[in-house]
C-alpha cells in the first residue's frame, strides 16, 4: 500500500511546482492505540509536506487533489495539520464514535468554548461553512521576494 501511496503522490504532485509543495517528509510510523492518533490501529507511511504560505490557495487546490487521489487509501488526516478533508470524512476516518466521544470531551472540558476557534468548530462540531474559507482569507496577501 505505502508504494502505491507513494506513486501517487509522486504523480500528482509532480505538476505543482516548487512554489506549492516545498519539502516533503516521509515517516514511517507504527500503529498505536491512542483513541485520536491519525495512526491507530495500524503502522502507517506518514507524509508530510511543507507548504509555500504565500500560495495558500494553490496548496489547498494541491492538497485535494493528492487526497482526492488517495481516498481510497482512507488517509486520516492530522488534527493540528492543513488539509482539504472536511468534517464528514474525518468523522468517516476517525469513526463516528470516536469524534462523538471527542466533542463530549470537549464540550465538558471547554463548554465556554475558550480553546476553540472557527476552523475547530467548522472541522470537529460540523458547524456550517467550509472550514478551508478560514484558511484562505488567513492567507497573506503578497509573497516577499524569492532567494534562490
Amino acid at each position: 500500500m505505502a508504494e502505491e501511496a507513494l506513486t501517487i503522490i509522486a504523480e500528482v504532485c509532480g505538476k505543482w511546482g516548487y512554489d506549492v509543495f516545498q519539502i516533503t517528509e516521509l515517516r514511517v510510523t507504527r500503529g498505536d492505540a491512542q483513541w485520536l492518533s491519525p495512526v491507530r490501529d495500524h503502522d502507517s507511511l506518514v507524509v508530510h509536506f511543507s507548504m509555500n504560505k504565500f500560495n495558500i490557495p494553490g496548496v489547498m487546490e494541491a492538497a485535494a487533489e493528492v487526497e482526492a487521489a488517495l481516498a481510497h487509501l482512507a488517509p486520516r488526516a492530522h488534527w493540528g495539520k492543513l488539509h482539504a478533508m472536511g468534517a464528514e470524512v474525518l468523522e468517516e476516518r476517525y469513526g463516528a464514535e470516536t469524534i462523538a466521544k471527542f466533542r463530549a470531551l470537549a464540550d465538558e472540558h471547554d463548554p465556554e468554548g475558550v480553546f476553540r476557534n472557527d476552523w475547530f468548530e467548522r472541522l470537529v462540531f460540523g458547524d456550517e461553512g467550509d472550514h478551508l474559507e478560514l484558511v484562505l482569507e488567513a492567507a497573506p496577501a503578497e509573497s516577499p521576494a524569492t532567494v534562490r
